[in-house]
């Protein structure tokens, strides 16, 4: 303990008698006026506050009357609402003759009536509902709570009813003590029946009173009502005085508030309750009830709160007295008390910081000593002797030089070497715990002076975990190298595959000619199918390399598994080696699975080979092939394939991450840990799954679950070779160079068959693609055409007679144009041609770009006689001439030309989009440029039944010439053209403009946005059976709805 300076009969100084006096005097002169104005001005605010006090709970006693109210009245009404429902169903009216003579009570239409008294019994909680004999009360019908007596309905209650529909009735005793609340509808006239639907209120409605508990002990919210000349109280809970729900009194007894709102006094009042207590309440009315709500709270209670205040306002004034008179006395003896302070304080400080070292180095999470200058340990923290594992006696005793491992031992002075007061030094180390173990640390160093002597402070920290995330951050490093290196052979392998593929499509090209020319007994059919065969496999390992260099398409396939490992397994046998044994057992009758040949032969061959790695000597791989059963797989079990070793195993440690990329257990150089994660990726793809069982010394087994193919097509073996259906798939690549591609007449089918898919993908170069003779340039032909060409750069030239892309009874076209100034030049220029279904997709990007087919004879109006086949068409049927319009053949088309920039030049002899027989869309969406559509025939969306046509012209001065007729939704039934025009100076010219031509409903609209365009033709028709119909189509009748708008915004002086 400190104590003060000067304490003690020596140090005290004598004080002057009369100087004190003098003080006292003083100070009493100043108080006691300001005690006389504190109490005047405590008194005052005392006064308001109670005022305050009344005002504000007054307010909330309100709000809570009135919300309770319209809470209580919603309720009303709601259960007058479902008696009301009664006065109107038509059941219970068709009914009430029959339950009146009691003949129908006991049949299906009673019954059906007792379902709806059940229904709402259940469902709104009543306690029962009667049918009721207003006339003598005789019950025909009751519904509700079996086993429970019952209370008769009010008469009064009946007779109201009767008089005036549906009315609610008061609460009212029960005869178990209990009590109820009844509403009635009269059902049926002249002579009605009456139904009554009884609720406990102590259930349903006392429980709507809420928040009396918020006002305190004495705060209570009440339901109060008349009956026959008596006040009755209602409450959720019991009240003070013994109160319980359903309090009766007088009404010269209940109380001034209650006798004063039940006679329609409402609002704040001050008066007695029931109980004779004064209090502060509200009352509020319930809206279509006889009933008031009254929120009370003890007056009482008010002023208790109010007292507390005046206690505390005059111990405030009391205090402040004592303390204005205190201070005098304090101010005394503050300048004695500083000096005995200051110097107090000095010894604190020390002492504080001595301790708060002390706690730092007792409560730190690192492991903290101090060191003398000998480096004995003077003091350590209890994590010090967690980490290094002695006790505290063990730990007194050593040095820190025993901390180090024997390796660094020798060095301890090198981190203390040279440091001075104050200066501190981080570094690394090793040190050694109690059971002889290293622990790579990093030590914090620190001189400072502790106890009048130098110490060293250290903090030492386990780095074994930030050693372990350098040496992860190295591997991945290195991984990342490999990871580029591998890139980089894969971008070579993609190069290679892609020369290589272009070659194979030729060679298999011929080949399928040659197949099919040759006669079943040729004795060169054999050799011609094994060069197919041969070619096949060679297009399956070009998809291998591009899978590699991550350029791969996935091609899945209805295929035999069965077939697939049959035909590997030569190869496989080779692959392992003489001192492997291979088994393979395949289950007969194996259900097809539907998947890529390639990857999963890539598959197999990648579990082989890692099976073949795993075996250390002579052992034995062996393949399986079983159905799973239904719990193993997604919609009814899959298709299993078991590759199993009898090599070393793997630990759970390499299983948890044996699909991680690069992750491998090989030596370095001979693996680059993708073969499971390819894998992986591949089973995954497919829609399978991959599990593993293994452990050490006990072998491996990988087994891939496969997906059954849903399908009924015939599966596919190894070589792709299925008798049916066909899928030829074919892909074009060309990424640099201005090369040619010729064609003799025999080869101009891409991607031809049953099912056909055609890609054409050219990136770059100033390419040109030529086919001789009549021939033309089909991508995607087949029952099921699929094309697409893609020419992302270069001034390309396509020639021919016809360009065909997804030809078929579903066809479907894209043609994507991203730049260069390119030129299709084709007698047909078709997209998207279906027997059934076609659909077309024209986007151009950027380019100066030419569309020619066949425009020698445009301008002449004599075209329409000649016999014209050339047509840009998207989404029609193959071989459309200029009276396309019969085209019964088609069931649906759509045709979309997006034209986004670029001065194009259009030009054929029929533009047509979306011709289908049952619905036709045509679109063509203009964005900019100064483009040239040309055609004797201009159409968009002609069908026999259902057409729509949108022609969009975003800007550009864009030029739209027909010789014949420009018709936009020319359908045979219903039709819509809508033509927006929303910039550019254009010029429309046709004999004929019509925009919704149907014959049964046309709706045409015309919107001028902006531009000086000009319409030239010698008819405009907006809604009107005004163009040609199909040949084959029903005969023209009236049109029965037509519509035709004319918009013209403003923006340019039109013509």
């Amino acid at each position: 303990m400190v104590e003060p300076a000067g304490a003690g009969t020596g140090g005290r100084e004598p004080r002057d008698a009369g100087g004190g006096i003098r003080e006292l005097l003083l100070v009493l002169a100043l108080v006691l006026p300001g005690a006389g104005v504190v109490a005047w001005l405590t008194s005052r605010f005392s006064e308001q506050h109670t005022r305050e006090a009344l005002a504000s709970q007054g307010a909330l006693l309100k709000a809570a009357a009135e919300g309770n109210a319209s809470r209580i009245s919603a309720w009303f009404r709601e259960r007058l609402a479902d008696a009301a429902f009664y006065n109107e169903s038509d059941r219970i009216l068709e009914e009430v003759p029959g339950m009146r003579s009691g003949a129908a009570a006991e049949g299906s239409a009673g019954e059906a009536v007792r379902v709806l008294f059940d229904r709402m019994v259940d469902r709104h909680g009543y306690r029962s509902i009667r049918l009721v004999e207003p006339s003598d009360g005789r019950v025909l019908l009751h519904r509700g709570r079996a086993g429970q007596p019952e209370t008769p309905p009010d008469p009064a209650l009946l007779r109201r009813a009767v008089e005036e529909g549906t009315v609610g009735g008061d609460i009212l005793p029960r005869q178990d003590g209990g009590r109820c609340l009844d509403f009635a509808a009269s059902v049926g006239s002249p002579d009605p029946l009456v139904v009554v639907l009884r609720t406990d209120p102590d259930a349903t409605l006392v429980p709507q009173l809420i928040g009396g508990g918020s006002f305190g002990p004495t705060g209570e919210i009440l339901l109060v009502g008349l009956q026959g000349g008596e006040v009755v109280f209602h409450s959720p809970t019991a009240g003070p005085a013994g109160m319980a729900a359903g309090l009766r009194r007088p009404l010269s007894g209940a109380g001034t508030i209650a006798a004063e709102g039940l006679r329609g006094k409402s609002g704040v009042v001050e008066g007695l309750d029931h109980a004779g207590v004064p209090v502060v309440a509200a009352v509020a009315p319930v809206e279509g009830t006889p009933w008031v709500v009254m929120a009370k709270l003890d007056r009482a209670a008010v002023e208790e709160g109010l007292s507390l205040y005046r206690r505390s306002a005059w111990s405030l004034a009391g205090c402040s007295v004592l303390l204005f008179g205190g201070g005098a006395w304090i101010s005394l003896w503050r300048a004695r008390v500083r000096s005995r302070l200051k110097e107090a304080e000095e010894r604190l400080r020390r002492q504080e910081m001595e301790e708060g070292l002390a706690s730092l180095i007792r409560d730190g999470n690192d492991v903290m000593f101090l060191a003398a200058e000998d480096l004995s340990l003077l003091d350590f923290n209890d994590r010090a002797m967690e980490f290094y594992g002695y006790s505290r006696n063990e730990m007194a005793l050593l040095n820190a030089r025993d901390l180090r491992a024997l390796s660094t031992r020798d060095r301890i002075e090198e981190g203390v070497a040279g440091l001075r007061e104050g200066e501190g030094r981080i570094y690394e180390t090793l040190h050694r715990r109690k059971d002889g173990t290293d622990v790579p640390v990093e030590v914090s160093l620190r001189t400072l002076r502790w106890g009048g002597r130098k110490v060293y402070q250290t903090a030492v920290r386990d780095i074994t975990r930030r050693r372990e995330a350098e040496a992860a951050l190295e591997s991945t490093r290195t991984q990342f190298l490999q990871a580029q290196k591998m890139e980089a052979v894969g971008r070579l392998a993609g190069g290679v595959a892609h020369d290589f593929n272009n070659m194979l499509t030729v060679i298999n090209g011929y080949a399928e000619i040659l197949t099919a020319g040759l006669a079943p007994s040729d004795p060169s059919l054999p050799h011609v199918k094994e060069i197919l065969k041969a070619g096949r496999r060679a297009a399956d390992l070009t998809r291998q390399l591009l899978a590699f260099s991550r350029h791969h398409v996935v091609l899945p396939r209805v295929l035999d598994l069965n077939a697939l490992v049959r035909d590997l397994e030569k190869m496989l046998r080779r692959l392992i080696g003489e001192d492997i044994r291979l088994e393979v057992a395949l289950h007969p009758g194996l259900a097809p699975v539907l998947a890529d040949p390639g990857h999963l032969e890539q598959v197999i061959m990648n579990l082989v080979v890692n099976a073949r790695d795993a075996i250390p000597g002579v052992g034995t791989i062996t393949i399986r092939t079983r159905e799973a059963p239904a719990a193993a797989g997604a919609g009814g079990g899959g298709i299993l394939l078991e590759i199993e070793d009898t090599g070393v195993g793997m630990t759970e440690e390499v299983k948890a991450h044996v699909f991680e990329p690069f992750f491998t257990t090989k030596q370095e150089g001979k693996g680059t840990g993708l073969g499971m994660a390819t894998v992986y990726g591949i089973v995954n793809q497919a829609g399978g799954t991959v599990g593993i069982e293994s452990a050490p010394g006990r072998g491996t087994t990988i087994r891939v679950l496969l997906p059954r193919a849903s399908a009924s097509p015939r599966p596919e073996s190894a070589d792709g070779a299925a008798a049916s259906p066909e899928v030829p798939v074919s892909v074009l690549l060309d990424v640099s160079g201005s090369d040619t591609y010729e064609s003799p007449p025999d080869a101009d089918a891409f991607g031809a068959g049953h099912f056909g898919v055609g890609v054409l993908l050219d990136l770059a170069g100033d390419d040109r693609y030529a086919l001789a003779g009549d021939r033309s340039l089909g991508l995607g032909a087949g029952v099921f055409g699929v094309g697409a060409l893609l020419d992302a750069a270069g001034d390309d030239a396509y020639s021919g007679v016809g360009f065909c892309q997804g030809a078929g009874a579903v066809g479907w076209g894209t043609l994507s144009d991203l730049g260069g100034t390119d030129a299709y030049d084709a007698y047909f220029f078709s997209q998207g041609f279906g027997y059934v279904l076609g659909a077309g997709v024209l986007t151009d990007l950027a380019g100066n770009d030419r569309y020619s087919l066949n425009d020698a004879d445009l301008k002449s109006p004599s075209a329409q006689s000649k016999d014209h086949n050339s047509s840009l068409g998207q989404g029609f049927g193959f071989g459309v001439r200029a009276d396309y319009l019969d085209g019964h053949s088609l069931a649906g088309g759509v045709g979309i030309l997006a034209d986004r920039e670029g001065d194009d030049r259009y030009s054929c002899g029929v533009f047509g989009q979306g011709g289908g027989y049952w619905m036709g869309v045509g679109m063509l969406l203009d964005a900019a440029g100064n483009d040239d559509y040309r055609g004797v025939w201009y159409v968009q969306g002609a069908c026999a039944h259902f057409a729509v046509g949108i022609l969009d012209d975003g800007g550009g001065d864009d030029r739209y010439l027909a010789s014949m007729n420009m018709a936009q939704g020319a359908g045979h039934d219903y039709s819509l053209g809508v033509l927006l025009d929303r910039g550019g100076n254009d010029l429309y010219e046709a004999p004929n403009l019509s925009l919704g031509g149907g014959n049964a409903d046309g709706v045409g609209i015309l919107l001028d946005a902006g531009g000086d365009d000009s319409y030239t033709s010698r008819g405009i028709t907006l809604g009107h059976a005004s163009v040609a119909t199909p040949a084959e189509a029903p005969t023209v009748r009236h049109a029965s709805l037509t519509l035709g708008v004319f918009l013209d915004l403003g923006g340019g002086r039109d013509s």
